[in-house]
């Protein structure tokens, strides 16, 4: 027959068992944590020789469990995105999970443009990164010749890069609605975030390649 501790010995390993069935990340963490517990309470009054190394990585073991319930909670507490930041995230931005989406649409600000508004003079410094959310814009790229940018491309993105004044007028040549980052505060956010960072570079190489398409 079992005894006492064989069937609390058991209970855990069922309950471990169960929790890799749980796909939801919140309750899997907290299914763990409570199995940890358990068997640090197991450990500490069922077991007689004490080995302190098993005692202090049971509960390092759960502090980093509930370090990461906490931030799955704050998360969940905090990621409420508006209508056009969540196309903006399915269209431009699905590659940043939506903590890092959140921190950069803490930093950015959404504009509307009227048709003939001069967005960027050349020569001119360019004081943020824009995104056409929804409308098109012409950039002078000189001899009386213009190209067209649209939804999901940049504006200023060069100047962003290369710390140079704009190199052509960018006009909108539609009501249209923007995104804009400040260059000097996004700079110091992709500094401490390689992720951002990364997501960036790639978009803009898409966006050039688009671009020397047209």
């Amino acid at each position: 027959m079992f005894n006492n501790m064989d069937i609390l010995a058991n209970g855990l390993l069922v309950l471990f068992a169960l929790a890799t069935l749980i796909s939801n990340v919140y309750w899997l963490r907290f299914a763990t944590l409570t199995g940890s517990v358990a068997a640090l309470l197991y450990y500490l009054f069922f077991i007689d020789a004490i080995q302190w190394h098993y005692l202090v990585f049971g509960l390092v073991f759960i502090g980093a469990n509930l370090h990461k319930m906490w931030r799955l909670h704050q998360a969940k507490s905090y990621l409420h995105f508006s209508q056009n930041e969540l196309l903006l995230h399915q269209q431009v931005f699905s590659d940043l999970n939506p903590e890092h989406y959140m921190a950069l649409m803490k930093i950015a600000v959404w504009r509307d443009v009227q048709a003939g508004e001069i967005l960027i003079e050349q020569g001119e410094t360019v004081a943020s990164l824009s995104l056409i959310f929804k409308g098109i814009v012409k950039v002078d790229v000189g001899s009386n010749h213009y190209i067209q940018i649209r939804d999901g491309q940049f504006i200023g993105e060069m100047s962003y890069v290369s710390g140079n004044p704009g190199s052509g007028t960018v006009i909108a040549e539609e009501q249209s609605l923007l995104v804009e980052w400040p260059q000097v505060v996004l700079k110091e956010m992709v500094s401490h975030n390689n992720v951002i960072g990364n997501c960036f570079q790639t978009l803009f190489n898409a966006d050039l390649m688009k671009k020397l398409g047209d």
